[in-house]
C-alpha cells in the first residue's frame, strides 16, 4: 500500500508566508521582513518573529533554508499542492465530499469574471471526456 504524504495544511499566517516565497522568490530573512510589510501592511510583524515563522516553514518542510549567511528561504512545495490539500479538507468537512455546493457558491453568489467562468466549462469538459475514457477503459477490460 502507498504511504500516505503529510497533510499540507498551513496556518493563515504560515499561508501568508508562502504567498510570499511563492510570489518573490527565493529570500533572506531581512528581504523577507520587508517585502511582507510591503506586501501586508496590516499583519506586521516583528523581525525576530519573522525569523522564527520562517524557521518554522522550513522545519515542517513547507521551505527550505540555505545553510548560507544569511539564509536563503525559499518555497520547497508547490502552491497547487497547499491549494488541493486545504480544498479537500473544506469539502470533506463542509458538504461531506461533495463539490457542488461549492461550485452552486463560486457561480451563484459571486460575480464571477467570463474568463474564470470559461475556465471552468472547459474543466467540466475535461472531466466528462476523461470520465468516459475511463467507462470505456472499463469496460474493454
Amino acid at each position: 500500500m502507498a504511504k500516505k504524504r503529510p497533510a499540507l495544511r498551513l496556518t493563515s499566517g504560515e499561508v501568508d508566508l508562502m504567498d510570499l516565497l511563492w510570489r518573490h522568490g527565493p529570500m533572506t530573512l531581512q528581504q523577507a521582513h520587508r517585502a511582507f510589510e510591503s506586501d501586508f501592511p496590516s499583519k506586521s510583524v516583528g523581525y525576530t518573529t519573522m525569523q522564527t515563522r520562517l524557521n518554522r516553514l522550513a522545519d515542517k518542510g513547507f521551505a527550505s533554508r540555505s545553510p548560507d549567511r544569511p539564509a536563503v528561504y525559499a518555497a520547497a512545495i508547490d502552491r497547487s499542492d497547499v491549494q488541493a490539500d486545504h480544498l479537500d479538507d473544506v469539502l470533506k468537512r463542509l458538504s461531506g465530499g461533495s463539490v457542488v455546493p461549492l461550485v452552486a457558491h463560486l457561480v451563484q453568489d459571486r460575480q464571477i469574471a467570463p474568463e474564470e467562468l470559461a475556465e471552468l466549462k472547459r474543466l467540466v469538459r475535461q472531466a466528462e471526456k476523461d470520465l468516459k475514457n475511463a467507462s470505456r477503459n472499463e469496460e474493454a477490460e
